[in-house]
């Protein structure tokens, strides 16, 4: 998704060329389009000019709707659901203090997921000239380990 919102708006690119672009098997890459396009977020055409394409603008779309639509609701524990029955809430939920915690985390994760844009992660590749497509998932984490 990154990818393509690095691209043109409106940009449509097939499974095939976008597979080779991140370095992603293409089976794989189908599915997870296939799952993105079930979400709104991405749109695919058939044919000689198909492919797939953004469905929103790069700046209405977060990781965490990205992440979200791949995965299902992103939760740290059974206890951070929302939504569950009161008949399936964890039993030492109103006597846990470990609970604030880990919904105070929850809450922060969400909270910069969804603060995180596509069109911000473009640029940012972008500014850093980092290819969108091999982008280090561990570069911060390097960057503190010092």
């Amino acid at each position: 998704m990154t990818y393509l919102a690095s691209l043109e708006t409106g940009a449509r690119l097939s499974s095939k060329t976008l597979a080779l672009a991140i370095g992603s098997p293409e089976p794989f890459l189908t599915k997870v389009m296939q799952a993105l396009v079930g979400s709104h977020l991405a749109a695919s055409r058939r044919g000689k000019a198909g492919g797939f394409e953004l469905a929103k603008l790069p700046s209405e779309i977060s990781m965490l709707d990205v992440i979200e639509a791949v995965e299902g609701p992103l939760n740290l524990t059974d206890c951070t659901e929302c939504d569950v029955p009161l008949d399936q809430q964890c039993s030492r939920l109103g006597r846990c203090s470990a609970h604030p915690v880990w919904a105070e985390a929850q809450a922060g994760l969400r909270r910069t997921l969804s603060g995180a844009s596509l069109r911000d992660l473009a640029e940012s590749a972008r500014l850093q000239q980092i290819p969108v497509s091999i982008a280090p998932v561990c570069q911060e984490e390097n960057t503190h380990a010092s």
